[in-house]
């Protein structure tokens, strides 16, 4: 398998990646009090504005998908923060950028989210190789050209419409093409990355030049992530051509992969949603 041009160049003794989630930041010294020196999260490739994960993974959500589909709630574990990566979409909107304090980010017929609090975060760029790729996003610009932080830690409120239940998540927003945050940052193994989601890549008309999930499983990258921590147990997907291409792929690496439950559909589109478990 032979390795893209970019990935051939070599590190400059200046770029050598973070050891801890938090250094990757200019704020590092007033995040590291947050987490555990390596947090778990769950990771929302092309996020966007898509908040379904902190739905999905709220305690009540969780455990109600961990009873219905024969798995223990304690392998459905609430992550200690959302990582969500994602640059400017078609028409200029910018998933990072667009929220503010007070707003609703998120509302179905049970739950609502606002957005609490945010914190903006500089990249720390003499560590990160920070690159926008044309042929891996089609239409976004660095976010650095129009504002001042790349980055942003988010406080959410989830809150159940129907029993007032409410509870506090925390979004760590990377203003990120996917691929270059995987392999600048991620595959470094700083966070204990328990959930991929991917179901708003947009590789045929939304921008997106390479999925993820081909990147990582049909590709087999996955391998050299895992040897530093990087191996998520559970993968969302949606019904299109990356799906086909994670369960070839994955398949190969992880002979036990399993369709584990649904996932929430996006509004407006029939598609399947699901969740795969890669290992036990």
């Amino acid at each position: 398998m032979s390795r893209p041009p970019y990935m051939n160049q070599p590190i400059a003794p200046n770029q050598q990646p973070p050891d801890r989630w938090h250094e990757a930041f200019q704020e590092g010294r007033d995040l590291a009090h947050l987490f555990p020196s390596r947090p778990t999260a769950c990771w929302m490739v092309s996020a966007g504005h898509d908040m379904r994960p902190l739905v999905y993974f709220s305690d009540p959500f969780r455990a109600q998908v961990a009873d219905q589909n024969g798995m223990s709630r304690r392998a459905l574990s609430r992550p200690d923060l959302f990582l969500f990566t994602s640059l400017s979409m078609p028409g200029g909107t910018d998933g990072l950028h667009d929220l503010l304090p007070g707003q609703i980010a998120y509302q179905d017929h049970g739950t609502r989210i606002t957005v609490a609090s945010i914190t903006p975060l500089h990249i720390r760029r003499e560590r990160i190789q920070y690159r926008v790729d044309p042929s891996r996003v089609h239409f976004a610009k660095d976010p650095l050209n129009v504002h001042s932080f790349d980055a942003a830690l988010l406080r959410m409120q989830v809150d159940c419409l129907h029993t007032g239940y409410r509870e506090q998540a925390l979004v760590l927003y990377l203003a990120m093409e996917n691929l270059n945050a995987f392999d600048a940052y991620l595959s470094q193994g700083p966070f204990d990355v328990r959930y991929l989601v991917a179901t708003r890549e947009g590789v045929g008309m939304g921008g997106c030049g390479e999925s993820v999930l081909r990147y990582l499983y049909a590709e087999e990258r996955i391998l050299a992530g895992r040897e530093r921590g990087f191996e998520p147990q559970f993968v969302v997907t949606w019904d299109d051509c990356t799906d086909r291409e994670f369960r070839s792929g994955a398949g190969r690496i992880y002979p036990d992969l399993r369709l584990a439950a649904p996932y929430i559909k996006e509004r407006g589109l029939p598609f399947a949603h699901q969740m795969y478990r890669l290992w036990a």
